[in-house]
């Protein structure tokens, strides 16, 4: 199945903002979205991102669309073959793709790939059955899990933990590839030990999994974090807040990465210049559409990471308002 039908596929039976067949990039008259599945953050941040760019989208002659996707990979696929205009991507899966490292070695790197904003935290998250004895990253050997979808950021950060760990699918009882939502069903139904997500927190399934499921978080052991973020500046030590999650009321320590809103330069100034000044412009609004937005003020949604470009419709609307130093 060709990647434009597997985001059709995804899309099917939802409505509102989301697009349904995606048009050629030269003969799009709109800004089209790939966010995430409909169960992560990815997803309602790409609908808060086209609500806002809809308010006065009149005046430029183009309406903005969001449409789920498998995830972070397919998202910067998408982007390289002109079937998206902006993208929702992991800010390690983007450093991978702008150095044709990773996934996207055998293509190269991707230099025509532009910062919009920066936007969320995503903490790697791992929530286990407690009947199972998972009390750290360390005991995941010999269990039954879930290591992510193809296509997704949190495979990618999985495959980094296990290297660090020195596990190969091989030391666990059984792999599973699931999405997020899916992932869900099969802890609740026992057949699955543990599952992992990078996703913003509070997030509806990591609740439904500790809820419905009795779930437990599952702290990072503490050297493997050093050694990650170490070995790459895309990721940082994190920590999901006590108290977040139902009888999870200590921190639980892991490592994270950005959600990446990215462009290429092939998408016109005037569109991405608009859908940054409609974000900034409304950004009380904007904070109030999801959780894990509360922490996004304009400083913080201008904060570029090393190895990225601000586009220069972004980059020239930031300035303006003295958001990049």
């Amino acid at each position: 199945m060709k990647r434009r039908d597997v985001l059709r596929a995804a899309a099917a039976g939802l409505s509102g903002l989301l697009a349904s067949r995606p048009a050629p990039a030269s003969t799009r008259k709109g800004i089209l979205i790939g966010t995430g599945a409909a169960g992560g953050v990815y997803f309602p941040l790409g609908g808060a991102l086209c609500r806002l760019f809809n308010l006065d989208s009149d005046r430029l002659g183009m309406r903005c669309s969001a449409e789920t996707s498998p995830g972070s990979v397919t998202n910067i696929e998408a982007l390289r073959d002109g079937e998206i205009d902006v993208g929702i991507v992991q800010s390690d899966v983007l450093a991978d793709a702008i150095r044709g490292e990773g996934a996207f070695a055998a293509a190269g790197p991707m230099s025509n790939l532009r910062l919009v904003l920066a936007a969320h935290d995503e903490p790697f998250t791992i929530v286990a059955r407690t009947d199972v004895g998972i009390v750290s990253s360390a005991d995941l050997d010999g269990k039954r899990v879930n290591i992510g979808n193809i296509g997704s950021g949190h495979r990618v950060m999985m495959e980094r933990l296990m290297r660090a760990s020195g596990l190969t699918r091989a030391h666990f009882a059984a792999t599973l590839e699931l999405g997020p939502g899916a992932q869900v069903q099969a802890l609740c139904q026992g057949r699955i030990d543990a599952i992992v997500y990078s996703v913003g927190h509070p997030n509806g399934l990591i609740q439904e999994a500790v809820r419905s499921c009795g779930g437990r978080l599952v702290p990072i052991v503490e050297e493997r974090i050093r050694e990650i973020v170490a070995s790459h500046s895309e990721y940082e030590s994190m920590s999901i807040p006590g108290g977040v999650y139902r009888e999870n009321w200590a921190d639980t320590p892991t490592f994270g990465t950005r959600a990446m809103v990215m462009t290429t330069t092939e998408v016109s100034a005037p569109a991405i210049r608009h859908l940054v000044q409609s974000v900034i412009e409304n950004a009380d609004e904007f904070r109030q559409l999801h959780l894990a937005f509360a922490r996004l003020d304009p400083r913080r949604l201008a904060m570029r990471p090393d190895f990225a470009t601000f586009h220069s419709g972004a980059e020239g609307y930031l300035r303006e308002r003295g958001l990049l130093r």
